[in-house]
């Protein structure tokens, strides 16, 4: 986290990511989808037989406030783009549907989660409306048809660039190679040009995405 919040001295940073699931700068504004993803990663690499129901999943106040430290800082990039698995939604509520069927979710958990899942989208709408934080930095969203089945991310700064990706929930390669960079940037400007940007001035697209994704909400959960 201090090192994310130093980007805020920096002339010139920037982060990409491309995923299938909410980056972290989402998540940690919505606890109960916060609280699923770690459920999810519990009964993935946990100990069999040790997984707790959702609803012994807490947060201590002490990650509370980390997670609030983590979201303010990472909006000092001066410019942030995501690129979006336009079937994120369709799997988030496939994997709540299947923690509900084995009854790590109650039902009335899942409806909790379909608002947490409403609300968030209702955030990235109005986000991708500005095309920017609320200190004026640069954020454009896009939409891609195909499907991640890993979390791709860069962090470029002057002082220092990363590369992540992260195949699982918890399982996460990371490389400051230049080489690497050079490589994944050039990837993530293919995959921009595949894409379609729904921040900013293209309104079209962005109210038939949001469309979509709130038909599938509502028919899923």
């Amino acid at each position: 986290i201090k090192i994310v919040e130093s980007i805020q001295y920096e002339k010139s940073s920037e982060v990409g990511h491309a995923s299938g699931i909410l980056p972290l700068h989402f998540s940690l504004k919505h606890e109960l989808i916060q609280r699923f993803y770690a459920l999810r990663s519990l009964y993935q690499f946990g100990d069999p037989g040790s997984t707790l129901p959702f609803s012994e999943i807490k947060f201590t106040e002490r990650m509370k406030a980390l997670f609030q430290q983590y979201l303010l800082a990472v909006e000092h990039f001066k410019y942030t783009f995501f690129i979006w698995d336009k079937s994120m939604i369709t799997n988030l509520t496939n994997d709540i549907k299947y923690f509900h069927s084995i009854r790590l979710i109650t039902d009335e958990e899942v409806q909790l989660l379909k608002k947490d899942i409403a609300n968030f989208l209702d955030d990235l709408e109005t986000l991708s409306i500005h095309g920017k934080y609320s200190n004026g930095n640069r954020v454009d969203i896009y939409v891609s048809s195909l499907n991640f089945e890993a979390t791709y991310s860069y962090t470029q700064t002057c002082r220092f660039s990363l590369v992540s990706m992260k195949a699982f929930t918890l399982t996460e390669t990371v490389s400051l190679d230049e080489t690497v960079l050079d490589k994944m940037k050039k990837w993530f400007q293919a995959l921009k040009r595949t894409s379609i940007l729904i921040s900013g001035s293209d309104e079209r697209n962005r109210i038939l995405f949001f469309e979509e994704q709130r038909d599938v909400l509502e028919k899923s959960l």
